[in-house]
């Protein structure tokens, strides 16, 4: 555990196609940023900050310009990333975090309507993305899931056998990538392999790997949805190749 006015030496998250801009979609890095983006939260919400591996912040809270005592909990980690959950202790009030080079900001009403989490969230489509460039490459799969949340967990099996049995590990994904850049834009994807020059948010054992996979959607408000239908995904090609 560690507190919020504390220096992280920690990680971060997957992009892959920026709109805005092919440029920096290859070639900026990202850097850190809390979810949910949403301008307006609910009394004592639950944020979930991601940090890239190239990045020490050190994040400070503060409530109309007081500062605000907040705990980080590691909660999540990819070999691009770490993700730490902040609980704010705070009811309603002008919410800033400063990560020491932009702000990220919020308003807290207690009378604000909050979307509570759906039964399940399933993956309506998978395509699978595969790219390279002198300097980096892309090879993941992009999942649209059927609902949208702020934060996605990935649950993931060796094998569909290993997922009967309750044998599978997790992590997390924004669900708006392009927040990192500070664009504030809805991503509808969840990436899931090496996007571009920020790493693996997950890698296969080998490449004729595969491994089954579901959603679960993490919500301000502290709710989950239920774990959705797992699918089967194949290993993507090494280095933005192409299957043969």
């Amino acid at each position: 555990m560690r507190r919020a006015s504390v220096g992280l030496a920690m990680m971060l998250t997957t992009l892959l196609t920026i709109a805005t801009s092919p440029a920096l979609a290859k070639c900026a890095r990202p850097g850190p940023a809390a979810y949910p983006t949403v301008e307006v939260l609910a009394s004592e919400p639950v944020l979930h900050l991601f940090v890239p591996k190239h990045q020490e912040p050190d994040p400070i809270f503060t409530l109309d310009g007081v500062a605000l005592d907040v705990e980080l909990v590691p909660v999540s980690e990819t070999p691009a990333y770490s993700v730490f959950r902040a609980e704010i202790p705070a009811d309603e009030g002008a919410l800033t975090l400063n990560w020491g080079y932009r702000n990220q900001q919020w308003t807290l009403d207690p009378d604000a309507d909050v979307d509570s989490a759906p039964a399940s969230i399933g993956i309506e489509k998978a395509e699978m993305e595969s790219s390279g460039w002198v300097c980096s490459y892309t090879s993941l799969w992009n999942l649209t899931p059927t609902v949208l949340a702020p934060v996605y967990r990935v649950e993931v099996a060796a094998d569909r056998e290993s997922w009967s049995a309750g044998k599978r590990r997790s992590f997390l994904v924004p669900g708006d990538l392009r927040q990192m850049w500070g664009v504030s834009a809805v991503n509808t994807m969840v990436q899931v392999g090496h996007a571009n020059c920020f790493g693996h948010t997950f890698e296969w054992a080998d490449d004729d790997a595969s491994v089954w996979v579901a959603l679960v959607g993490v919500y301000p408000d502290g709710t989950e949805t239920e774990l959705g239908t797992p699918i089967r995904l194949p290993a993507p090609p090494p280095r933005g190749g192409t299957r043969r």
